[in-house]
């Protein structure tokens, strides 16, 4: 008896061994594909995702992104109302510069814009992100690029 428990043991053990080797070599595979919270690859990720957000008119998320939006919600949901895609390159290589416990990245960037009354626009610039850094009373959002303003040409829209 004393000897099929401790086969049982084993047994268990060894399973828990497996899963757990299976779990920690997943791990790095997940975090190969998140970039670093903090890097340029971050910040671009963050610039897809929130023209993605607005492409599929998920406005509430896309205005989320703000560190301090510049327009009421109202205002940022009439804008993006009639955009149904949005292409976009990044056109350069980032720019990041420090300032008293931040980080700002400027992204070159040009945006294919699709209508839903069928129109196109091209529009191109920069986008700015900032982080804080790891500051004391940091918090994990503040950790995290956000978007912090932008300066596009206005779209030129294709009728």
């Amino acid at each position: 008896m004393r000897a099929l428990m401790v086969l049982g043991l084993g047994l268990l053990l060894a399973g828990c061994g497996q899963e757990n080797a299976a779990t920690d070599n997943a791990a790095p595979q997940a975090a190969q594909m998140q970039p670093a919270p903090g890097s340029p690859e971050a910040a671009e990720a963050l610039v897809q995702t929130y023209y993605q957000a607005i492409a599929s008119q998920d406005l509430k998320l896309a205005f989320g992104f703000w560190e301090h939006p510049r327009q009421s919600f109202i205002n940022f949901q009439q804008d993006n109302a009639n955009i149904s895609a949005i292409e976009v390159n990044f056109t350069g290589e980032p720019q990041t510069e420090g300032a008293a416990g931040s980080i700002y990245i400027t992204l070159p960037v040009s945006l294919a814009i699709h209508y839903k009354d069928g129109s196109n626009g091209k529009a191109k610039g920069n986008v700015v992100l900032k982080r804080v850094n790891k500051v004391p009373g940091a918090t994990e959002q503040q950790l995290h690029w956000q978007l912090y303003d932008t300066a596009l040409s206005r779209p030129a829209v294709d009728r």
